[in-house]
C-alpha cells in the first residue's frame, strides 16, 4: 500500500511515527517497521487469533430484534440510511461492538453481514446475535484493517456496503479492568485487543519527548511537555500501573475550570490512540473497504 499523507497540522506525527517504530522495537520486534502511513498489508504479520475466531453457530428460531441490546450506536440511524442497506445485499461492519449496526442491517430481508471486531469481549457478546440471524451473520475477531482478508476467507469478493465507528465504545470505557477511562480505577491497559504493549508499557518506557510528542499530537494537550515530565519524574519513584494513578499525576499539571473535561482526557486519549495504532488502523481500512466495494457500493463511516 503506498504512503499517503494525512493532514494534521503539524510537521510533528512523522517524527512520533518514527519514535513509535523505535518504541515497538523494543516491546514488539515483529512490528517495528510498521509506520502510520506506508504498511503493506499483505507483509502484514499475524496477530493472535486472526480469521481463528470466526464464530457462525446454529440459528434459533428468533428474529434478529429479539437479541438484547447493550449498547445503541448513537449515530446508528443515519449511519445505516447512508448505507442504504438492500435486499440480498452483503456488507461488512467494521466494529461490531454491540451489533448495533449488524441488527439494523439484518432487518433488511436477505441481506448478510460480515462483523468484525479486535476486541474479544466483543465477538462473545455477539453470540446471541449470530443465533438469531438465521445464519445470515458471521463474526471474526480481527482488526477492521484487515476487512479484505477477513471477507476473502469468507469467499467474498466485493461487497454493497461498510460501516465503521471508529474510536472507544461506551462499553469499553465502563469495564474498569480494560483501563480506558479515569473515572474508574483500573489497570492502565487501554488496548481493544489483546496483542501488543499496554499503555502502562508506553508511559514506563517512552522517552519524555516521544511521551510530550504522543500527548500533544494525538490528544492535542497543550501542556503535553508538562505532563510527560511529570510522567517521568512519577515513574522514577514507582511504576505507573493504574489509571488513577496517571490521572492524579496529569491532574497536578493541567488545571481545568469548572464545567471543563477532566485535566487527564486528552491524555488518556492520546495513550489510546497511540497504543491501538489508531489512525494507522483507520487509514489502512478506508484503503481497503474502497477495494472492496462493489460499483455503487457505500462506505459509511462514524
Amino acid at each position: 500500500m503506498a504512503g499517503q499523507k494525512i493532514p494534521c497540522g503539524t510537521s510533528n506525527l512523522r517524527r512520533v511515527i518514527a519514535s513509535a517504530s523505535a518504541f515497538r522495537s523494543i516491546w514488539m520486534p515483529e512490528r517495528a517497521n510498521l509506520g502510520l502511513f506506508g504498511r503493506d498489508l499483505a507483509d502484514r504479520p499475524g496477530y493472535s487469533g486472526r480469521h481463528a475466531a470466526v464464530f457462525h453457530r446454529q440459528a434459533f428460531e428468533m428474529s434478529p430484534d429479539d437479541a438484547p441490546v447493550r449498547h445503541v450506536p448513537v449515530l446508528g440511524r443515519e449511519a445505516v440510511e447512508a448505507l442504504a442497506p438492500r435486499e440480498g445485499g452483503v456488507y461488512v461492519d467494521g466494529t461490531f461492538g454491540a451489533g448495533g449496526y449488524s441488527r439494523a442491517i439484518l432487518k433488511v430481508p436477505g441481506t448478510r453481514v460480515i462483523g468484525i471486531d479486535r476486541d474479544r469481549t466483543a465477538i462473545a457478546g455477539g453470540f446471541d446475535l449470530v443465533d438469531s440471524s438465521g445464519g445470515r451473520l458471521t463474526l471474526v475477531e480481527d482488526r477492521f484493517s484487515n476487512l479484505a482478508d477477513v471477507c476473502a476467507a469468507q469467499g467474498i469478493t466485493a461487497v454493497d456496503g461498510v460501516v465503521m465507528d471508529v474510536g472507544v465504545s461506551s462499553m469499553q470505557l465502563d469495564q474498569s479492568e480494560r483501563g480506558f477511562s479515569f473515572r474508574l480505577n483500573g489497570p492502565l491497559d487501554m488496548r481493544m485487543g489483546q496483542d501488543g504493549p499496554t499503555a502502562a508499557d508506553v508511559v514506563a518506557k517512552a522517552s519524555e519527548t516521544d511521551l510530550a510528542n504522543i500527548i500533544y499530537i494525538f490528544g492535542e494537550e497543550r501542556h503535553s511537555r508538562a505532563v510527560a515530565r511529570a510522567i517521568v519524574a512519577a515513574r522514577k519513584e514507582a511504576p505507573i500501573t493504574t489509571t488513577r494513578a496517571l490521572a492524579d499525576i496529569v491532574s497536578r499539571v493541567v488545571r481545568s475550570k469548572p464545567n471543563e473535561i477532566h485535566p487527564a482526557t486528552r491524555t488518556f486519549q492520546a495513550l489510546r490512540i497511540f497504543v491501538n495504532e489508531e489512525l494507522d488502523e483507520l487509514h489502512a481500512a478506508l484503503v481497503a473497504a474502497e477495494q472492496m466495494l462493489k460499483p455503487g457500493g457505500r462506505l459509511a463511516v462514524v
